[in-house]
């Protein structure tokens, strides 16, 4: 276990982007006790994400996130004489779309230690942070699988939620 001034994590998460923070999310309802690390980018930045991964953030239960993401940008494509309008993208204004990603991550019980808030991570005794990291990283990552084929080997709603309640009960 780590401590992070006050308090203590399961697993610490590096990075606050889409997947650094739909892990956390996820792990958080897996009943971890979850800590993000990120280091916000200090200027602006507009990129495009594809409907899948907003998609996959709604499923996540990232809905802050969700909220800042506009309707997809059309594109057309010319290749060899042929057109196509399949590949579009959803362009997001990053510091924007981050801070509502770490509000979802903040709303779902994660830390968020940060210098302006005077919390620091202490490693567990005699363990460099990294080490603790990874031995939490991994045990936390055996049973979060271990839980999920539990619940995916259910076949009925019942069932998935029943499987679902025991894993997070069991943490």
């Amino acid at each position: 276990m780590t401590t992070i001034k006050g308090s203590s994590t399961d697993i610490i998460v590096a990075g606050g982007g889409p997947a650094g923070c739909t892990v956390a999310v996820g792990l958080r309802k897996l009943g971890y006790r979850v800590a993000l690390v990120h280091s916000p980018r200090p200027w602006q930045t507009c990129e495009g994400i594809s409907t899948r991964t907003r998609e996959g953030l709604r499923g996540a239960g990232l809905f802050e996130a969700v909220a800042t993401v506009p309707s997809a940008s059309p594109r057309n494509v010319c290749w060899n004489g042929e057109s196509s309008t399949a590949n579009t993208e959803h362009l997001v204004l990053r510091q924007h779309f981050d801070a509502a990603l770490l509000a979802d991550v903040a709303a779902a019980g994660a830390e968020y230690p940060t210098q302006r808030s005077g919390k620091s991570i202490q490693p567990m005794e005699g363990r460099s942070l990294l080490a603790a990291a990874e031995k939490n990283a991994a045990a936390a990552a055996e049973k979060a699988l271990a839980d999920s084929q539990a619940v995916s080997r259910a076949t009925t709603h019942a069932e998935r939620k029943k499987a679902a309640e025991l894993a997070a009960t069991s943490s």
